[in-house]
């Protein structure tokens, strides 16, 4: 596989997600279990802010007409979240994925096979540090062969290297968490983090 990963081919924001171990039957990409029930809780405020309303019962000095308005546009913002979210589920005995891919109203539901898959690379970009030394963000990157789809930015962590040190200082903890994913989904593991690489998502 060619060191450098195949550039997206879209743009967009990066959400973060985290790799989460099923057993041995299945591997998930999705975000924290803190941002689901964040964005649970956005969709549901409404039924909260109609009873408040109903019932005519200020939030402190807020009408209860606004305060439903607000929960409303909370839940605007919760599906507009949920629809932000890269997504997939690799099923490892039937050897088949389910992706949900891209951003908002142009979101996919891909499905596919584990063998469509490429290798997953880690990759390290070197970002700017306010708090001295330097920065680097480390990336599990999910790579498809002939890049039939956008790669998937698995797992990501930033993390604050002292001054002078490799890229790669680091790394150790995300190297042994590829190399796992790898074994999982049966692909080559590339540890690439000892050289600076881009986001595989172009800002917008």
């Amino acid at each position: 596989m060619d060191p450098t990963p195949t550039p997206a081919r879209r743009a967009g924001l990066e959400t973060p997600l985290s790799v989460r171990f099923l057993g041995e039957r299945a591997v998930a990409f999705a975000p924290s279990w803190g941002y689901d029930a964040l964005i649970v809780a956005c969709l549901l405020s409404p039924i909260y802010g109609a009873w408040r309303w109903l019932r005519w019962e200020p939030l402190g000095f807020m009408h209860p007409g606004i305060f439903f308005g607000a929960t409303f546009a909370a839940a605007l913002g919760g599906v507009w979240a949920l629809f932000s979210m890269d997504r997939m589920v690799c099923d490892l005995r039937g050897r088949t994925y389910l992706r949900l891919e891209g951003s908002a109203a142009w979101k996919r539901v891909r499905r596919g096979s584990l063998d469509e898959l490429d290798a997953v690379v880690l990759t390290a970009e070197q970002v700017a540090s306010v708090a001295g030394g330097q920065a680097v963000v480390y990336r599990l990157v999910v790579h498809w062969r002939r890049a039939m789809q956008p790669p998937l930015v698995a797992e990501r962590r930033l993390c604050h290297l002292p001054a002078g040190v490799p890229l790669n200082y680091s790394s150790a903890p995300w190297v042994a968490k590829g190399s796992r994913l790898a074994a999982a989904l049966r692909l080559p593991f590339y540890d690439n983090s000892y050289f600076h690489t881009p986001g595989p998502i172009p800002p917008l």
